[in-house]
């Protein structure tokens, strides 16, 4: 519909050649103490949430009435309420655009032509504006829907639902109760998040997700409402379902449609019972990880989205029936652009009919917008971890500024039209225009004012002056020193048993013992027996290679008490892990002086400890190559151990490496700290990096060495435009 100015004068008397469509089918429904209408778009399937106020006006439209008669209509019917002209006129543009109406009026089809055409580009910019969630198009699941309702009916008995409601507060309360014990359980985050377990953390998104949308489908279809579409979504690209229950909107009882809402979160919930029950009770293996990645995904899914009423999701529609308050998003959104447009100093768009519940709809709106925001964050940051290590930086890249372009530059372009609209310059005052301008300076400033900058990079604890205690002979551990015990130059710090060794020496003693008895015999008879003579050169070359060998083997035997080489104390030796790809079981695990190695066999080689000042350790930090060049030695720098959320050190950034690292430390690659590929048995990194030296303050707290650790190198300060910079220059620099 063409617009026009306010009608006037013989106008208003003119009839309107609009008239509602008359294939609509109204429901009325009671909310917030008055009566709205949901009216049904049979052929777009498209669903509408009126006041009956707007309903009226649009049941009034006959093609005969004029402006000045629905305006009377409406002042009688509902008075003292009074409608302007201007107010009602947009108001019928907003249908006419909605397609609830149809116009007599010649050359319709340029306006339909360019609505089609419009409402095609409102699409596909919505679709492209999501790139977290992407909805493919669907089928109608109608007649599936038919056969499984009966089949499902049991699910919606009373006593199945308190039955499971019961479970779930039964688990959450045991839960609350062994907070401790399971964080014991649980695997680092590094594990959890690791490449092994993504797909299988994918497989589990993709099969709640089909259940929670089935679960609203037979809901929907239990209460007697249709459900259309049925589709694929890829929900942060990962496929799901996705379900349009939208006709659940026509009951008139808010709490059928409530339930319609809570069918998916209540089967998250369910099922993130039974995972942690199935969690709880099994051994470690593949069926545990994949119960833990079922209850990750409906937990984190419950309350970071689905029920989380910030969110255009259930709680979202759970929200809105409780509050009684329809289209709640918009109408809070279309408050907060008003205030915005206030406080810029332009006019705020009027809709055409007055808000109530103002202060509410401001504060829902205002956080709603703050959760999103950090909900795109959380996801955007998750997803260049997950690349990052397949050095696909740059794609993460295009997905942030195309989630930015979305979320910004479509309100910002809307902002725009309207301001370049006709009139839309005239609600300007001096003081308001001052403050825009004011406020675009301060935003100009701070782009330019350096602000606190910090370089994050992976950190491991190593010794500065410990003398390294190995094992030269092998054997079996006997006893070990306690890590931290103080001793002195000449102390026992391990004690090893080798029974081959011994029996080697006893061996070796009793032929020794042999040949001197032998030896002696010949030198008793050399002086009447020419042949003992002849053999006395021999055999007393045979006894000397044994005395000799002897002599050997109790030097090794005198090797496997470990000493302290000097006076200090006794620091650990960096933890030995075992490798899941190996088919055999490793000797031992840990640290040689554990309790629990008592016992092991420890190869030539193996680094039992260090002797030395626990409190003279350094870390050595590992930057890559796009901040390196920000890193000065002196810059301060903080560590977060991983031994102790508390553990904090700080130092001082001591020598920067000049030449690249040719292969990561095993502590770090294990855990995917820095990307690698192995090479020759050897963690190579993926990119270059840097190794940074700090020398650390001391501590009273003695420290392990091989710790690993999150360092923050304070750098010097830069401004929001020099990052910008960086960030562009840095990106296209992989481009080429």
């Amino acid at each position: 519909m063409p617009s026009r100015p306010a009608a006037t004068g013989a106008a208003t008397s003119r009839p309107l050649r609009l008239r509602a469509r008359r294939d609509l089918v109204f429901f009325p429904q009671q909310s917030g103490g008055g009566r709205y209408w949901v009216v049904k778009d049979p052929v777009a399937l498209r669903y509408f949430q009126l006041r009956d106020e707007e309903c009226t006006v649009l049941r009034l439209l006959d093609g005969r009435r004029s402006l000045g008669e629905l305006v009377d209509r409406f002042q009688k019917r509902f008075a003292p309420a009074r409608l302007e002209e201007s107010r009602l006129d947009r108001f019928l543009g907003s249908l006419h655009a909605l397609g609830l109406v149809v116009s007599d009026h010649p050359g319709q089809a340029e306006p339909l032509l360019a609505r089609r055409r419009e409402n095609r580009r409102r699409a596909w910019v919505a679709s492209a504006a999501n790139v977290l969630a992407i909805r493919l198009p669907g089928i109608d699941p109608e007649g599936l829907l038919r056969r499984v309702e009966p089949l499902a009916r049991w699910l919606l008995h009373p006593w199945w639902i308190v039955l499971t409601v019961f479970l779930i507060a039964a688990v959450a309360f045991l839960a609350l109760l062994n907070a401790g014990s399971l964080a014991e359980r649980l695997p680092e985050a590094e594990l959890f998040f690791s490449s092994a377990n993504l797909p299988w953390l994918a497989l589990a998104l993709a099969m709640v997700k089909i259940l929670h949308e089935l679960g609203h489908a037979i809901v929907c279809r239990h209460f007697g409402c249709e459900c259309h579409e049925i589709g694929l979504m890829l929900l942060v690209f990962t496929p799901c379902l996705y379900t349009d229950v939208t006709d659940s909107w026509t009951l008139p009882d808010k709490r059928r449609r409530i339930a319609v809402s809570a069918a998916g979160i209540h089967v998250e919930l369910t099922l993130a019972s039974l995972a942690a029950i199935a969690w709880w009770a099994t051994p470690p293996g593949p069926l545990n990880a994949f119960c833990l990645d079922i209850l990750f995904v409906c937990s984190v899914g419950t309350v970071l989205l689905n029920g989380n009423p910030l969110l255009r999701y259930d709680g979202y529609y759970i929200l809105s029936d409780w509050l009684e308050i329809p289209n709640l998003w918009q109408r809070s959104r279309a408050v907060v652009s008003g205030l915005c447009s206030s406080l810029s100093g332009g006019r705020p768009r009027q809709s055409a009919w007055p808000e109530r519940r103002r202060f509410l709809l401001a504060t829902y709106g205002l956080l709603s917008i703050a959760y999103r925001l950090f909900v795109v964050i959380l996801i955007l940051s998750f997803l260049y971890r997950l690349l990052r290590p397949w050095r696909l930086e740059l794609l993460a890249h295009a997905i942030l500024a195309a989630t930015v372009v979305a979320m910004l530059g479509v309100p910002a372009a809307q902002a725009v039209r309207n301001r370049l609209a006709p009139g839309g310059e005239r609600g300007k005052s001096g003081w308001r225009l001052k403050a825009a301008f004011l406020t675009a300076a301060l935003v100009v400033l701070a782009s330019v004012v350096p602000l606190p900058c910090r370089v994050r990079a992976p950190a491991l604890l190593e010794e500065t002056d410990a003398d390294r205690v190995f094992v030269t002979v092998p054997g079996r551990l006997v006893e070990a020193r306690a890590v931290g015990s103080a001793v002195t130059e000449g102390d026992l710090l391990a004690k090893l048993d080798n029974a081959g060794l011994r029996r080697e020496i006893s061996r070796l003693e009793s032929e020794s013992g042999v040949e001197e008895s032998y030896l002696a015999g010949l030198e008793a008879r050399r002086s009447h027996d020419p042949r003992a003579a002849a053999e006395l050169p021999a055999a007393r070359q045979t006894l000397a290679d044994l005395q000799r060998r002897l002599a050997a083997r109790r030097g090794e035997a005198e090797r496997l008490r470990l000493t302290a080489p000097r006076s200090g104390t006794v620091l650990p030796a960096p933890a030995r892990h075992g490798d899941s790809d190996r088919q055999t079981l490793p000797a031992w695990q840990g640290r040689p002086t554990d309790a629990e190695n008592i016992g092991c066999y420890l190869e030539t080689g193996t680094l039992v400890c260090l002797v030395g000042d626990p409190r003279r350790l350094r870390a050595v930090v590992y930057v890559d190559e796009q901040n390196v060049q920000l890193v000065r030695p002196g810059q301060p720098v903080r560590i977060l151990l991983e031994q102790s959320r508390r553990a904090v050190l700080e130092g001082r950034v001591a020598v920067v490496g000049e030449a690249e690292v040719d292969s990561v430390p095993p502590r770090l690659a294990a855990v995917k700290a820095i990307p690698t590929v192995e090479d020759s048995g050897d963690a190579r990194p993926l990119g270059a990096f840097y190794r940074i030296e700090v020398a650390l303050e001391p501590t009273a707290s003695p420290l392990s060495i091989g710790v690993r650790g999150r360092a923050k190198i304070e750098v010097a300060a830069q401004s929001l435009a020099q990052r910008a910079v960086r960030f562009f220059s840095r990106t296209l620099r992989r481009m080429r």
